[in-house]
């Protein structure tokens, strides 16, 4: 109710979108932080359904927010990294395929659930390699299958340049692995363990660009 009757440009640090957009052609919002939050219902399941939503309210954000919210602080999406194109957010969160990680210029991107190919990943390694992409670049895939993350570390063990790396040491690997990018970057690959609140123990690979030290 309070929506229907404001006009002009609403000013908001976090918006997160369970429903429908529906707001009044007259208003703007002006945003830094937006996540499509899954609904409660069994409509989560049916994963064809969420992803036509969650592509029909990416497509509604850009006509309701102003051009300056873009690129945004962060995106949280309940769908894959296809569905976002590189100028929408700083930051990307998605969910399963990471279709378009290998070329995409977002600065960070996290992908939960994530399921890639070991060619995807070398495609990866070899494009930071020739695109020199900016310091503090970051991207990283979770998985809950540590026999998925460990092949995926494989990959990078025998991608063309690797050097291993004790600095980078985790509980789950005893080193990671550098690129050199030029003389002042390099590309770091490295493993990561957590538990979720629910007891469940997940997996992560980063790649990250840092500075040479």
């Amino acid at each position: 109710m309070i929506m229907k009757i404001r006009s002009g440009i609403l000013k908001v640090t976090n918006l997160s979108i369970i429903g429908d957009l529906n707001f009044p052609p007259n208003l703007k919002l002006c945003v830094q932080n937006v996540k499509i939050v899954r609904p409660s219902d069994n409509f989560q399941g049916n994963f064809l359904k969420k992803q036509m939503r969650t592509a029909s309210l990416v497509v509604d954000l850009q006509k309701a927010l102003t051009a300056d919210s873009f690129p945004l602080e962060s995106l949280e999406i309940d769908s894959t990294l296809a569905l976002v194109s590189s100028a929408e957010a700083k930051t990307v969160i998605t969910t399963r395929s990471p279709q378009g990680i290998q070329t995409s210029d977002i600065h960070r991107i996290y992908i939960k659930y994530c399921t890639i190919d070991w060619l995807a990943v070398m495609d990866l390694i070899r494009n930071w390699q020739n695109s020199d992409p900016e310091i503090g670049r970051h991207y990283s895939m979770e998985t809950e299958s540590v026999d998925l993350v460990m092949n995926y570390i494989s990959v990078v063990r025998q991608s063309p340049g690797a050097q291993i790396n004790k600095r980078l040491a985790s509980g789950i690997s005893p080193y990671g692995f550098t690129f050199p990018i030029n003389q002042e970057k390099v590309l770091n690959v490295f493993l990561d363990r957590f538990k979720k609140e629910n007891g469940m123990e997940e997996y992560v690979i980063h790649f990250k660009i840092d500075p040479v030290s």
